[in-house]
């Protein structure tokens, strides 16, 4: 490289490094001339403009300038759709995120980092069956113009995101019309060296409680996650999950362990889990699951294998142990065909002590249908709890049938067989 080459190369770097300090000046000293005032209320009327919601601004604004444009706001908050007014739809203490300077000269927006502290979200479905996200999310029928500029819109492959953080956030869920309620504490969701090309790492760790069951749960779920924004289509690769699941009633924990390979398409409205195995307290699932109309009315669709060979530790899990004898033992084999509003278990292989259950059953439109065969009935297995009866005129005694128990069910809907046949209609879903 000759002398004069240096030169050039020494005034061309010169120059952009004094371009991208003038420019870090400016844009230093027009923030700290604006008013926080003034920039509470710019953000509030362009959230309401975008949203139709209220952004609440109650603490202060902080800036940061080189080599990241960096903005704080504390103690944040978004209200909620006008049909649910009695509670916010998100806050949080601390919102922050900040941008590099230098690869704007360049036209690259990379952002350093993007964290959430002490997130409260509040996720409704009230009893008409519509949600309190509903209207955030862009309507199904929604198309980009094919003939847009390209200048106009944002070069995803110019835009990378360092590292995203959300630290010991809250989601409260609940169905108002099935009175369900599910509570996640202690969420964070953390994620490095993010673009929109390559897969990246993210890690996902919480608590969630079944506020209308026994059941709690300690998970940590880690995979390699793919965004397609301009699709809306998001891969999670590899997703491995571990955790603890505890029964409250007996402060009991359990192993869960588990992994998948998802795809999600918000324009199809469809989740595909393949590749899926999970076991919890000793039963195994394996199989993949197909979801549809993931926001507004789920469906699911699928096969699942579930086995189990020693019920013990399941059967403490969901509280059933309560009802058996000490040394009583069960295990069983399942197969499961879901469709839409669909349950097929084909075949049922169960096993209870010494009692035997095979056969196979379809619950579908609130009806049951089932052809299943039991070759005897021991009482003696199950508790005194088990009965609803007075402990006066409780079994002492065992009571053992011993021959072969068959029970033929098929639910007629148009008209009645010849054959005898006993239906089953359930009251509700």
């Amino acid at each position: 490289m000759t002398g004069t080459s240096k030169k050039i190369i020494k005034i061309i770097t010169t120059s952009i490094t004094i371009a991208a300090l003038l420019i870090g000046g400016t844009i230093a000293f027009f923030v700290t001339t604006i008013n926080q005032d003034v920039i509470k209320k710019k953000t509030i009327q362009l959230v309401h403009d975008k949203t139709g919601r209220e952004l609440k601004i109650n603490g202060s604004v902080s800036w940061t300038f080189f080599p990241w444009l960096g903005i704080k706001m504390q103690n944040v908050s978004l209200s909620n759709h006008h049909d649910f007014k009695n509670t916010h739809f998100a806050e949080a203490k601390e919102v922050g995120i900040n941008i590099k300077l230098l690869p704007l000269i360049f036209s690259h927006i990379e952002i350093g980092h993007l964290t959430l502290k002490n997130l409260d979200l509040q996720l409704i479905k009230n009893v008409s069956g519509k949600s309190n996200w509903q209207d955030l999310l862009p309507p199904n029928n929604m198309v980009t113009p094919s003939n847009t500029d390209k200048d106009s819109k944002i070069n995803l492959a110019k835009f990378t995101i360092g590292n995203i953080a959300i630290d010991n956030g809250n989601v409260f869920w609940q169905d108002q019309k099935i009175n369900k309620k599910i509570k996640i504490n202690k969420f964070n969701l953390h994620c490095k060296d993010i673009n929109f090309e390559q897969p990246f790492d993210m890690t996902i760790s919480f608590y969630l409680s079944n506020l209308t069951s026994s059941l709690d749960g300690e998970v940590t779920a880690n995979t390699q996650a793919k965004l397609d924004i301009n699709k809306e289509l998001y891969e999670f690769r590899q997703l491995r999950l571990t955790g603890k699941l505890k029964n409250k009633a007996i402060e009991k924990f359990f192993d869960l362990i588990g992994n998948a390979n998802i795809k999600l398409d918000l324009k199809k409205q469809l989740l595909l889990a393949d590749n899926l195995e999970l076991n919890i307290a000793g039963t195994t699932a394996i199989g993949s699951l197909q979801c549809a109309n993931i926001t507004d009315d789920p469906s699911f669709s699928g096969n699942l294998t579930v086995n189990n060979s020693d019920s013990k530790a399941l059967m403490q899990l969901l509280g059933i142990n309560k009802y058996l004898k000490k040394e009583a033992t069960a295990g069983f084999k399942i197969t499961l065909a879901l469709l839409p509003k669909i349950i097929k278990l084909q075949p049922i292989e169960a096993r209870f002590n010494d009692m035997i259950l095979q056969g196979n059953a379809e619950y579908t439109a609130n009806k049951v249908a089932f052809n299943i065969s039991l070759n005897k009935l021991d009482l003696n297995a199950f508790t005194s709890e088990s009965s609803k009866t007075p402990t006066t005129t409780a079994i002492k005694t065992p009571t053992v049938i011993n021959s072969p128990l068959k029970i033929i069910n098929k639910v007629i809907s148009s008209r009645r067989k010849s054959h005898a046949a006993m239906t089953v209609t359930s009251g509700s879903k």
